[in-house]
């Protein structure tokens, strides 16, 4: 069995994502809090995308940020207008 070298800069980058990922809000209601966390996220991906070693995954983690920060801004402009309900927070996974 052959083992693999993750470069330490990746695994940092999937460390942090994961801690992230786990902070994730539990209370629908907590909207501010939630465009908080995707802010985090976005940050954690894009900090991913420097370091993934292919140009598919690099440009899969930027998208990924990019959509979690309009989320983050639609979650707060909800918010401040007091539009919209609480929706079950983005899970990141999309199945059809």
């Amino acid at each position: 069995m052959r083992t693999v070298d993750i470069p330490q800069d990746l695994r940092s980058a999937l460390r942090r994502l994961r801690e992230v990922r786990s902070a994730r809000p539990e209370s629908v209601e907590a909207r501010e809090e939630f465009a908080e966390w995707r802010e985090r996220m976005a940050d954690a991906l894009d900090a991913l995308s420097a370091v993934l070693l292919y140009e598919e995954d690099r440009v899969q983690a930027r998208n990924e940020a990019r959509f979690a920060r309009e989320e983050a801004a639609r979650v707060r402009s909800e918010v401040l207008t007091g539009e919209g309900r609480p929706e079950p927070p983005h899970s990141g996974t999309e199945i059809d």
